[in-house]
C-alpha cells in the first residue's frame, strides 16, 4: 500500500484502489486510544475530510458552560498545577514560552473555535524563524498539558495538542538558523570613555561596577546595601533576579560558585560612596519612596527594583554618550572586565572566582582572546584605567 505524506494524517490507500485517512484522537475519557477512519476514491479528497475530522473533533463543544481562551487556560494551568509539580526555574522557562511565543499569536482564541490548524500555523512560523523542532517539541508538551488539564475540567472538548503537527523536516532543515549574538568586549579606551561617560547619570555606578568586576546583570541589580561594605570596599553577592515580569523574584545565583565576595578597587568605592550619598538625598526630597521594598544599591527613582529594560536603556544611552560604535549589553560589560583583566594577566583561577563560576573552563572558552580589531590588549587592572579615566 502507498503510506501517506507527511502532514496529510494516516493517509493510505488500500489494495481496492480506495484511499483511506486515519486520525489518532489520543486517549479517550476511559484512558484507550480513540481512532477515525475517513474513505475517498481520491487522496485529496481523503485528506480534506481528515482535515474536517480533526478540526470537528477539536471543537466539540466544552461542557463547563464557561468559555475560557487558549491564554487564560495556560495561566490557570500555570499558576495550579504546574506551579505545584515544577521547580520555581522551570515554571518561569514554561512561562516565558507561554507570553513570548504562545500568548501573542494564539491568546485571545476561543478554546470553542480552536483548532489545530491554529497550532500548525504557529509551530510553521517558529519553524521557519529558526526554531528547532526540539524546541517546537517543548512548546507542543506545555500547550498538551493545559489542554489535557482542561478537558478534565470541560473547558475544552478534544486535545488539540495532539492533533497538531509539527513541521516537515525540510522546513526546520531550510530555516535560516537564528544567530546567537557573540558578546562583545570593549577596548581599553572605549572602557575608560564608557566609565567617564556614566557619571552624574541616575544609577551610573552600576555600571562602573559591571564593568569592574564582571557582575551579571541579575546580580548588579539584585545588590542591597547590606551586601556591600564601603569601610572595607568588599561586596557580597548573595542574590539574583529570577523571572520576568510579575513573576520576577529574588532567588540565589546561577551557581554555587556564583556566591562570592569581591574586593573594590578604590575608584570603584568612592563612586560608590558619592551613589549612596545621592540616594539618601534623593530618599528624603522624592514625593514616592517605596519604604517596603529591598534596600537596594540600584533601585529606580520610587526606590522600586529596576527591571532589565530600564538597565539596557542605561547602557545604550550611556555608550552613545561615550562614543561608542555599535551595541552594547550589560553582559557586554562583563565581558569586558573579564577579558581586560585576562589580558593584564590576572590567573584563569581568580578570574573563576571573580566572575561566579564553579571551575575555570567557562573562562576559558569565553573570554581568552587573541589581540583582534575588537578587543585592545589591556596591561593595566581595571582600577587603574578607571582612575584614569577621571
Amino acid at each position: 500500500m502507498s503510506r501517506r505524506g507527511r502532514g496529510e494524517g494516516g493517509v493510505y490507500q488500500e489494495p481496492n484502489g480506495r484511499w483511506v485517512g486515519q486520525l489518532d484522537l489520543g486517549p479517550g475519557p476511559g484512558g484507550k486510544r480513540v481512532r477515525r477512519k475517513v474513505r475517498g476514491r481520491t487522496k485529496s479528497e481523503v485528506a480534506t475530510k481528515l482535515r474536517d475530522l480533526r478540526n470537528a473533533e477539536a471543537n466539540r463543544p466544552a461542557l463547563s458552560g464557561q468559555v475560557l481562551t487558549l491564554g487564560e487556560l495556560l495561566h490557570r494551568w500555570l499558576d495550579t498545577v504546574a506551579a505545584a509539580r515544577v521547580s520555581r526555574s522551570t515554571l518561569d522557562g514554561y512561562r516565558h514560552q507561554v507570553d513570548r511565543h504562545i500568548a501573542p499569536a494564539l491568546g485571545a482564541v476561543r478554546l470553542d473555535r480552536l483548532t489545530p490548524e491554529h497550532l500548525d500555523d504557529l509551530f510553521l512560523r517558529l519553524a521557519r524563524n529558526g526554531y528547532s523542532r526540539s524546541s517546537l517539541v517543548k512548546l507542543r508538551s506545555i500547550i498538551g498539558q493545559a489542554v489535557r488539564w482542561g478537558m478534565k475540567r470541560r473547558h475544552i472538548g478534544w486535545d488539540v495538542a495532539t492533533l497538531a503537527e509539527l513541521p516537515p523536516p525540510d522546513v526546520f532543515s531550510s530555516a535560516k538558523p537564528k544567530q546567537k549574538r557573540v558578546p562583545r568586549a570593549l577596548t581599553r579606551s572605549e572602557a575608560a570613555a564608557f566609565a567617564e561617560a556614566s557619571k552624574g547619570r541616575h544609577n551610573g555606578a552600576a555600571l562602573v561596577v559591571a564593568l569592574t568586576v564582571g557582575l551579571r546583570p541579575g546580580e548588579l541589580l539584585a545588590l542591597c546595601w547590606d551586601d556591600v561594605d564601603l569601610e572595607a570596599g568588599t561586596l557580597h553577592v548573595r542574590r539574583a533576579w529570577k523571572g520576568t515580569g510579575e513573576h520576577r523574584h529574588l532567588g540565589p545565583p546561577k551557581t554555587r560558585g556564583s556566591v562570592r565576595s569581591i574586593a573594590l578597587p578604590a575608584v570603584v568605592v568612592e563612586r560608590l560612596k558619592a551613589h549612596r550619598r545621592e540616594q539618601l538625598e534623593h530618599r528624603l526630597s522624592a514625593p514616592v519612596w517605596a519604604d517596603d521594598a529591598p534596600d537596594l544599591v540600584f533601585p529606580s527613582r520610587t526606590g522600586q527594583p529596576l527591571d532589565m529594560a530600564n538597565l539596557r536603556r542605561l547602557v545604550t544611552d550611556v555608550a552613545g554618550a561615550a562614543g561608542i560604535v555599535g551595541k552594547v549589553s550589560g553582559y557586554d560589560l562583563r565581558h569586558t572586565a573579564t577579558s581586560l583583566l585576562s589580558e593584564a594577566g590576572v590567573r584563569n583561577e581568580l578570574l573563576a572566582d571573580l566572575l561566579g563560576h564553579v571551575d575555570t573552563r567557562m573562562v576559558e572558552r569565553h573570554y581568552r582572546h587573541r589581540p583582534t580589531d575588537a578587543v585592545a590588549i589591556a596591561v593595566e587592572p581595571m582600577g587603574e584605567l578607571l582612575a584614569g579615566s577621571g
